[in-house]
């Protein structure tokens, strides 16, 4: 409780996410989503075990993003629609300070069910070294999900969009290695001309600013292990960078609001 009373605008946003039971309704997703990947496992006609393991981790994932997009942007919606945002504004905070303590509580409410993924998949994982790696990844993950989609609510003001956004930013990060390969494939043969030249460069800038969650919280590291530090790496340098990043362009837009 003493850590709420310090940052009082991260301990508002945990107990939102309690009250609106967050946390109830991720876990029976959760439940369902990592019971059916276990059914699906099962079928497997060899490595039962290790299939169902990969098939969880994958659905959790996705149902941590869909699940906390959804709470940031609803709840951004909601601070605007109550006008309870110039109510925290009124306070001696200072605008980049109210993002920061928002960025905060939702960086918190995204950690604790990735959390709680990462423990229950933890005896069920044969690398010990691959589930830490996934785990750390995980919760770097949905903390620049979150972020990103605070940003994109506090600009564009409206749940809907604010949520379309998010997930179109998600699907696009994890799908940047598949995007890229394309990228370069239709280069190498020469397909599209000049028009799909640019779009190749248009592509490659965008891969380049993108994070890039097709590295982070790879599946199979919990089966066979991680050998090589550089995903932990690139994922602890992904979220310094956009974390400070996410909350400044959020500062910045709304400095530039009147209420």
């Amino acid at each position: 409780m003493g850590i709420f009373l310090r940052f009082p605008i991260l301990g508002l946003v945990v107990l939102t996410a309690l009250r609106d039971r967050l946390f109830a309704a991720l876990g029976v997703l959760l439940a369902v989503a990592m019971g059916g990947a276990v059914l699906f496992g099962g079928a497997a006609l060899v490595e039962q075990g290790e299939t169902a393991v990969v098939l969880a981790a994958g659905a959790a994932r996705l149902v941590l993003a869909v699940g906390l997009v959804t709470f940031v942007a609803t709840q951004v919606q909601r601070l605007y629609d109550s006008r309870e945002i110039e109510v925290l504004l009124a306070r001696p905070l200072g605008r980049p300070r109210l993002v920061a303590g928002l960025a905060g509580g939702m960086a918190v409410v995204a950690v604790l069910p990735a959390v709680a993924v990462a423990l229950a998949l933890a005896p069920f994982a044969p690398s010990l070294a691959g589930w830490a790696a996934w785990a750390v990844t995980l919760a770097a993950e949905v903390v620049i999900v979150v972020l990103f989609t605070l940003a994109a609510a506090l600009v564009l003001e409206r749940a809907v969009t604010a949520t379309l956004a998010g997930l179109a930013f998600y699907a696009a990060a994890r799908l940047m290695t598949f995007i890229l390969g394309v990228v370069e494939a239709r280069s190498r043969f020469a397909v599209g001309g000049l028009g799909g030249e640019i779009m190749g460069w248009v592509v490659t800038a965008v891969g380049a600013i993108v994070p890039r969650l097709d590295l982070f919280a790879h599946s199979g590291w919990l089966v066979h292990g991680i050998t090589d530090p550089a995903p932990l790496l690139i994922a602890g340098a992904q979220l310094a960078v956009a974390a400070p990043l996410l909350i400044a362009v959020a500062a910045l837009d709304l400095s530039r609001k009147r209420f």
